[in-house]
């Protein structure tokens, strides 16, 4: 029954939101108006408009966001299994820069951006497998941070890396245990 009375109400809000002409943009959003289903303008704070039915609305959180990433260490990319066992917490804060990026990024999310949590925490696994290769792990904060500097700083034809900005990681903890693996 609940999901029945849920099915109902996301259907009216989806109906009404076809209907509704003016939307009102918050700060840190950005609304991006489409004409059947293809973005083609987007709005900053203030009013937006749209035609009913033909046009609708979509919201991209332009603030900074925090993500939580727990990391393990596991084979490497050369299929050589790292002969410690790493673990990893970390506090990721991102920005989105260019609002059209989440129609770039092929998985459906209805409506919640679960993907660009996917591609940061993807992307901060790849720097750390980078510094968690090298032979001295001293001040691991230090390298990241250089890493990340690094990462932001190069020039890049990479969409995703000029749309999605990787602010600071934060290292929370970093369990450095030494342990034995056998690979059969």
């Amino acid at each position: 029954m609940n999901n029945l009375f849920e099915l109902i109400i996301n259907n009216i809000t989806t109906f009404l939101d076809y209907l509704t002409p003016v939307r009102y943009c918050n700060k840190g959003f950005n609304v991006v108006r489409k004409t059947f289903g293809k973005p083609e303008k987007v709005f900053t704070t203030g009013l937006c408009y749209k035609l009913p039915v033909i046009q609708s609305f979509d919201i991209v959180n332009m603030k900074k966001q925090v993500h939580f990433l727990n990391a393990h260490s596991v084979k490497s990319k050369n299929d050589k299994v790292i002969p410690y066992n790493i673990t990893v917490d970390a506090q990721v804060e991102f920005r989105v820069i260019d609002p059209y990026v989440i129609y770039h990024i092929d998985v459906f999310d209805s409506g919640n951006r679960e993907p660009l949590r996917i591609y940061v925490d993807n992307e901060v696994h790849l720097l750390l497998d980078r510094v968690l290769q090298t032979e001295n792990i001293e001040d691991i904060q230090t390298k990241i941070n250089e890493a990340l500097l690094n990462r932001n700083t190069q020039q890049t034809d990479d969409y995703f890396k000029k749309a999605i900005l990787i602010e600071r990681i934060i290292i929370s903890a970093f369990d450095y245990n030494l342990s034995i693996r056998h690979v059969q």
